[in-house]
């Protein structure tokens, strides 16, 4: 080592240790709040390389150097000291750097493993679900799609005929038995009612799928169940089918309007004025006396207190039974009208729908053909609204 660097070397150990004397006192006079480690070095402390300010005599330097060797061995041990607080420096700082590892430690917004194993593929996106088998068909050859969830009920609706409810409900339960033996309905059931009353609370209640209903029933329903006509209902018995207006002293519609007329059949009066009619007439064209039943309506006008009446075919052909009918003519009649409508309800599947209407003519054949009989109904046949289309109109 050259004098020069040699002296140097002397000098920065005697200016680091007057350094670290210089501090030493100053902690002294601190309080312990204010005291500072031993080993920390003051913040405007040069760094132990930097030459002085002044140039330094070489020969002073040397001279001195030697009375100086004593201070060498002291200011060695406070070097290592510095080193040793530097060094305790940098274990302190390496916890927080470990801890910032970001190959150690999980960042914020980082996704968690686990939940990508729980579903997706590597690419975060969801498999695809596998495409679901066109239906089978079962053994019976019957697609799948036309077999019912659930209950087929079915509701029949026949106004202002004569007989038992109780005789006409048990041909109904075997009537709806043999329709679910042909479409392979699991669970059915029957309803037969003459009161569009009684019919709109099992309507609420028990949801049907299907119904037959009197012409008149069916139009004012349709709208308010969404009803379509799937089929027709041939009935043995008459009534609903054609309207007359009867009279013993009138001879035609003319002579009757302006008069009173006597009818059972008032208390539908769309039904009346837009299908029954045909726009010849209006009930407002009369003096209105309504009855509440079929032969009362035919006494009205036998005994003169109302000069004319409107009944349909089933009371014009009992009217010859009754006492003083005889004396009765018909002075009109309506056009004839469609039968009895089979109808779908809007809650029936398309499917479902199909198959019945397409079964409606093995019914009343066969093993059904006994109960339709009982029921007076001689057949059933697929149909449409177009067999319909004109009193849908007409009915306002």
């Amino acid at each position: 080592m050259s004098t020069r660097a040699r002296t140097y070397h002397r000098l920065s150990a005697m200016l680091a240790l007057a350094l670290v004397t210089v501090a030493g006192c100053d902690s002294d006079t601190r309080g312990p709040a204010d005291a500072k480690p031993a080993d920390a070095k003051p913040a405007d402390a040069k760094p132990a390389d930097t030459k002085p300010a002044d140039p330094v005599d070489v020969k002073t330097a040397d001279a001195s150097a030697d009375d100086s060797s004593s201070a060498d061995s002291s200011a060695e041990p406070a070097e290592t000291g510095g080193e040793a607080g530097a060094s305790a420096a940098d274990s302190a700082a390496e916890p927080a750097t470990a801890t910032a590892n970001p190959g150690e430690t999980k960042e914020a917004g980082e996704p968690d493993a686990t939940a990508a194993d729980s579903g997706g593929d590597e690419t975060g996106e969801t498999p695809a679900t596998a495409p679901e088998k066109d239906p089978v068909k079962r053994p019976d050859k019957t697609p799948v799609a036309s077999k019912p969830t659930g209950p087929v009920n079915v509701l029949v609706l026949r106004e202002k005929t004569a007989g038992g409810a109780a005789a006409a409900q048990g041909y109904v339960d075997k009537i709806v038995a043999a329709a679910a033996k042909i479409n392979g309905w699991s669970e059915s059931a029957g309803k037969y009612t003459t009161s569009r009353a009684t019919a709109n609370a099992y309507i609420g209640a028990s949801k049907p799928m299907f119904g037959i209903m009197s012409l008149a029933a069916f139009l004012a329903l349709r709208k308010q169940h969404g009803l379509s006509v799937i089929g027709q209902a041939d009935v043995s018995a008459k009534g609903g089918r054609q309207y007359h207006l009867v009279s013993k002293s009138e001879g035609s519609l003319a002579g009757c309007k302006g008069k009173t007329l006597a009818s059972n059949h008032l208390d539908d009066r769309p039904f009346v004025d837009g299908v029954v009619s045909g726009g010849e007439f209006k009930l407002s064209d009369f003096t209105l006396d309504e009855t509440r039943r079929p032969v009362q309506t035919l006494k009205k006008v036998i005994d003169g207190e109302a000069a004319c009446a409107l009944i349909d075919d089933a009371q014009l052909a009992e009217m010859k039974g009754v006492s003083g009918g005889e004396a009765l003519k018909s002075v009109w009649k309506s056009k004839e009208l469609p039968p009895m409508a089979v109808v779908a309800f809007s809650s029936a599947p398309a499917g479902v729908r199909t198959a019945f209407k397409s079964s409606l003519a093995k019914i009343c054949a066969g093993a059904g053909a006994s109960a339709c009989g009982q029921a007076g109904i001689t057949r059933l046949k697929p149909a449409s609204d177009s067999a319909y289309k004109a009193v849908i109109s007409a009915y306002k």
